[in-house]
């Protein structure tokens, strides 16, 4: 994980694919988290 130097803050995104039916509180949890930028697309489930 990168560090941090010289007053200076490092900020991560990690993109997170729901891509199994889960609860809308499911997806809005993990909505909530700020590293997180969350797609839905169950298109593809059988």
């Amino acid at each position: 994980m990168p560090k941090a130097t010289a007053g200076f803050r490092i900020i991560m995104t990690m993109k997170v694919l729901v891509a199994d039916p889960i609860s809308q509180r499911g997806v809005e949890m993990l909505r909530q988290n700020a590293s997180f930028q969350v797609d839905v697309n169950t298109a593809f489930c059988i």
